[in-house]
């Protein structure tokens, strides 16, 4: 089991939140202005839940 979080700070959710069994999300509405985003996936592991944070720039890609 798995819950992910997209905000603007670290562990934040201002702009997702869920739970989930899957191993994939998709996240929509996300801003493309250069700006820092924060992802925590929490991870259950045993009878504990545990986290790892990441980072990422939300820059809009380029289509070909």
């Amino acid at each position: 089991q798995y819950w992910l979080t997209v905000g603007t700070t670290p562990g934040g959710a201002d702009y997702y939140s869920a739970s989930t069994t899957n191993l994939s999300a998709s996240v929509s509405s996300l801003p493309t202005t250069g700006s820092i985003l924060y992802v925590r996936l929490w991870f259950l592991s045993g009878s504990t839940w545990q986290f790892n944070d990441f980072m990422y720039y939300a820059t809009k890609g380029s289509q070909s």
